[in-house]
């Protein structure tokens, strides 16, 4: 059985109609899960940046309590540490650790407020304790089990440093992770109803600090992605269903550990899964009424087009059928038979217009030559000789030769071989059927260099088969050049500073990194960070932190020479190219430099702020360097100098630094 033409569009705009309003309930529900989602990660995340704020105030109270008290302690702490128990007992103890200790410099525990059982305990195995010992400040170990009372705990270590320089010993408190201090009320604390928080370490070997489950204490967790243990598996339509726990994340300033915030998705997405359910039913209604109507009216639209099917048919027979159409009808099928009517008379109105259309032609043809002669450009047309058909009057200002006696020339007569054997390639092309535009320079007298840019547009004959002639523009860009060239020195300009930016530093090093290994000149690259330079911010304002990079820049230009690089990556990170370099003291002395001009304390006002600067230097190798592999050894030294204390350089591939 064939189905009607009428029948099909019916049946297929129903289809459409059933579809698209399929999709549109699909998409709003894609949205509202995305935009629900951002909702609520947004939310989380502040509510999970505050609890992580105040655990860094906890800490950092609790640092500045360990300094308070070493201080005392060193104030009365003699010669030799054999009273340190006495004295310690004369410390007022503060309830913010759940015991303090004292740790004498082999790391056996000398003191403490907790019971230390029948076997003195030795903790210099500790990482703790080897680490407070390196840097001489207060340090905050990772979770680790205690071997007295074997609970986990976490212990705040500042070392005691006598008169003579010598460290004398260890304050320590520490924090029971199963006691109810501000550490353990982490895993009772809820986010929402059901959510939860959980506390990660950092460093290369992740643990958990806090988790509700308090079997995981001090057990491995996941260095990136941790997300307290839960199995995050989002099924392919999660917008649908949501099964993943909304998860949020952040770090804290004083210990870089990461506090993680689950809420399972039940709770999460409960205002989507109601709304899903609501949209499926209505989506359904619509569907359905969407299709019935279009249906019927698809029906409706096309039944003009069974009227003209009989009128058709009857033509056949009745050769004045077509006139009912003519003369009763103004739709579709009447236009139909009214153009049938008047066929001839638009017959001979057309050919009217072609020849006046002809006249038409002619006379834009005048008008575009006379367009082009007034053009600065160069405009010609090549025939498939490669002879000129025509040009405009610029070529006879750019050629001293009238516009006629060009024509019929062969382009190489005119331009000459030497000029002719480089435009070759592109003749070429152009006469296979490809638009070619490209840009040509050369030496003007002056010394000064002249741009231009040439299209090669083909011109096919009437059936598409074959390139008959070239049409060729060519103009002058050599002021867009200069434009270009200016504006991109502006783009590689700190708005800043008025040194290199980031992008004027990546060009640089590259080409440093080029002439190293295919002319041999050895280059050095300096990293330099401002120490404490977030602090000079928050405390005396941007404005004061903007002064003073300003001024360090130009310290670092009064210490370099006029040919190397000196360049801002954002924020207080700065970076020196030095190339040509005979000798690695030739970099060491302008870091010494640096570092002189630094010591100096900045002054913003009133404010006397003590500048400081810490340097990574990296030098080129003799062969094979990368831009990325010596920016990492840069970097590494850099990261050196740092830990070494801050205000001085540090060498890759040199184990000493100098300040």
């Amino acid at each position: 059985m064939q189905i009607s033409l009428k029948t099909r569009l019916a049946l297929f705009s129903s289809l459409i109609a059933i579809a698209l309003t399929i999709l549109a309930s699909l998409g709003s529900q894609f949205l509202a899960f995305r935009d629900l989602q951002a909702l609520l990660e947004q939310q989380q995340s502040s509510q999970v940046k505050l609890v992580a704020e105040q655990l860094d105030t906890k800490f950092e109270d609790r640092s500045e309590m360990l300094r308070h008290l070493v201080a005392e302690l060193q104030g009365k702490f003699p010669s030799s540490p054999s009273h340190a128990n006495a004295i310690l007992h004369s410390l007022p103890l503060p309830l913010a650790f759940d015991n303090l200790f004292f740790i004498d410099p082999k790391g056996n525990v000398d003191y403490s407020t907790a019971p230390l059982g029948a076997q003195r305990l030795n903790v210099s195995d500790r990482a703790y304790f080897q680490e407070a010992l390196r840097t001489r400040d207060v340090v905050i170990s990772d979770p680790v089990y205690s071997r007295s009372s074997h609970t986990p705990m976490v212990y705040m270590v500042a070392p005691v440093i006598a008169a003579d320089g010598r460290v004398v010993g260890m304050l320590g408190g520490a924090l029971n992770l199963l006691k109810p201090n501000f550490l353990g009320r982490i895993a009772h604390h809820r986010i929402g109803v059901t959510g939860y928080y959980c506390l990660v370490s950092g460093g290369p070997r992740a643990l958990y600090v806090m988790h509700r489950d308090t079997a995981q204490l001090g057990k491995a967790a996941h260095l990136t992605g941790e997300n307290c243990g839960e199995q995050m598996q989002p099924s392919r339509y999660e917008f649908l269903a949501p099964n993943a726990a909304l998860v949020s994340r952040y770090i804290l300033q004083s210990t870089g550990w990461e506090l993680v915030a689950v809420v399972p998705a039940n709770e999460a997405y409960a205002p989507l899964r109601a709304m899903h359910t609501r949209m499926k039913t209505i989506a359904i209604v619509v569907a359905a009424i969407a299709g019935v109507a279009a249906w019927l009216a698809t029906w409706y639209l096309l039944a003009p087009l069974s009227r003209l099917r009989d009128v058709v048919q009857r033509s056949h027979e009745d050769d004045a059928a077509y006139e009912s159409l003519v003369l009763q009808r103004n739709d579709e099928i009447g236009e139909v038979g009214r153009e049938f009517a008047s066929l001839m008379s638009q017959l001979n109105l057309q050919n009217d217009a072609l020849r006046r259309s002809e006249a038409e032609l002619r006379a834009g043809e005048l008008r575009m030559r006379n367009i082009a002669d007034h053009l600065p450009s160069l405009v010609a047309y090549l025939d498939r000789n490669e002879r000129y058909v025509f040009n405009n009057h610029a070529y006879e200002r750019e050629f001293g030769r009238p516009a006629a006696e060009l024509r019929g020339m062969h382009i190489r007569d005119l331009l000459g071989e030497e000029a002719y054997q480089r435009l070759q390639p592109y003749l070429r092309r152009a006469f296979a059927g490809e638009e070619i535009s490209f840009e040509t320079s050369e030496l003007v007298q002056g010394g000064g260099m002249l741009w231009t840019e040439a299209l090669y547009q083909p011109e096919w004959n009437a059936d598409h088969t074959e390139v008959v002639g070239i049409h060729i523009l060519v103009r002058d860009i050599t002021a867009e050049k200069a434009e270009v060239e200016r504006l991109d020195a502006l783009t590689q300009l700190d708005h800043l500073t008025g040194i290199a930016n980031r992008k004027g530093f990546d060009r640089r090093l590259a080409v440093a990194v080029d002439d190293a290994n295919l002319a041999r000149i050895p280059f050095a690259l300096l990293y330099l960070d401002l120490d404490h330079f977030k602090t000079v911010n928050d405390t005396y304002g941007h404005a004061c932190g903007d002064a003073l990079l300003q001024t360090f820049s130009m310290q670092i230009l009064g210490c370099i020479r006029k040919t190397d690089t000196v360049a801002r990556l954002g924020g207080d990170e700065f970076a020196i190219v030095i190339d040509g370099i005979n000798h690695p003291e030739q970099v060491t002395r302008v870091a010494r430099d640096i570092l002189e001009a630094t010591r100096m304390p900045f002054v913003f006002g009133t404010q006397i702020i003590p500048m400081g600067v810490s340097i990574g230097i990296a030098l080129s190798q003799p062969e094979h360097n990368t831009v990325d592999d010596i920016k990492a050894r840069a970097d590494a030294a850099l990261y050196r100098a740092k830990q070494n204390g801050r205000h001085q350089f540090a060498v890759d591939g040199d184990a000493s630094t100098a300040a």
